[in-house]
């Protein structure tokens, strides 16, 4: 699943070549290449990641739940979906009784998809967390969730610091992250330094948990100072 396999959009055909779409995502190494591909990717992204078993938004949802009542967290607070993609996360987060979803993506195309599912309060196209924020997003939200972007060649582990940006002290960011990415961009030397000039908590993990039939995911559940 790790291994980058060149294609052109014509190769990649709905329901049949999910495990080179999501192999094909891992391979390209810029913001504008990335985008393009995403904004392919849309029409069928959803039937692709089901083919692999794709349950990282259950796992983000349901690490949620379990620090909602510790953390403050409720079905009326403001939960923000970093990298929605299509919506999926938002979907889950509805389905489990959320209103107040607002949520961002580098793909518009995707927008529009995680738009049409119809339970996101706001949405931000084109944004890039690995710049500056916009203006009205630091400090807004009460829990902030991504979930699927920490694998390789697309959030880097400084990215964390950007989803702190916009949770409210006290609130909550929960997070996935490809098992082999965390060793490899330095997510745990990073959380050592958000605990330390931030006080950075780790509530909850669930380590070398369930993600994609081939590949496993660290979830985490962090609460902001």
């Amino acid at each position: 699943m790790d291994e980058a396999t060149t294609l052109t959009p014509s190769d990649l055909a709905p329901r049949t070549s999910s495990t080179r779409s999501i192999a094909e995502a891992l391979s390209h190494h810029s913001t504008d290449t990335l985008k393009h591909y995403y904004d392919h990717w849309a029409r069928h992204y959803d039937a692709d990641v089901e083919a692999e078993a794709y349950c990282g938004p259950t796992m983000i949802v349901d690490l949620l739940d379990a620090v909602a009542q510790r953390t403050g967290v409720r079905h009326d607070s403001h939960i923000f979906d970093a990298c929605c993609g299509t919506g999926l996360v938002g979907r889950t987060l509805h389905a489990r009784g959320y209103r107040l979803i607002s949520g961002c993506d580098l793909s518009e195309i995707m927008i529009d998809k995680a738009g049409a599912s119809q339970v996101y309060k706001r949405l931000y196209p084109n944004t890039d967390l690995t710049q500056p924020l916009p203006d009205d997003l630091p400090r807004n939200f009460d829990a902030v969730v991504c979930c699927g972007a920490f694998i390789p060649t697309h959030l880097p582990a400084t990215a964390l610091r950007n989803l702190i940006a916009m949770t409210r002290p006290g609130g909550v960011v929960v997070v996935s992250i490809r098992e082999a990415y965390y060793t490899t961009d330095g997510f745990e030397a990073l959380l050592q330094t958000l605990v330390h000039e931030q006080g950075l908590s780790v509530l909850q993990t669930k380590l070398s948990a369930s993600y994609l039939q081939n590949a496993r995911a660290h979830y985490l559940a962090l609460q902001v100072a």
